[in-house]
């Protein structure tokens, strides 16, 4: 896992059928921008737990994904 910082959404106007009603989320992450999957409701400016590479498998079901938030971190 690794902690990141939400800087905002990404906008889905077409998409496969597996990332229909997903929310995908721009994660600043060491120096980079990433886009990860949200399972834990998080917002812009929430620090978060993210789940990376074969372990995001676990969290994303059926949508294809290589990034999960997992958790929002406290203060």
């Amino acid at each position: 896992m690794k902690l990141g910082k939400v800087t905002g959404k990404v906008l889905l106007k077409r998409q496969a059928e597996s990332l229909k009603g997903e929310t995908v989320l721009l994660v600043e992450l060491e120096g980079n921008e990433i886009a990860a999957l949200d399972r834990a409701g998080a917002a812009a400016g929430d620090r978060v737990l993210v789940v990376m590479s074969h372990a995001a498998g676990k969290y994303s079901m059926e949508a294809p994904s290589d990034a999960v938030v997992v958790a929002v971190a406290g203060e």
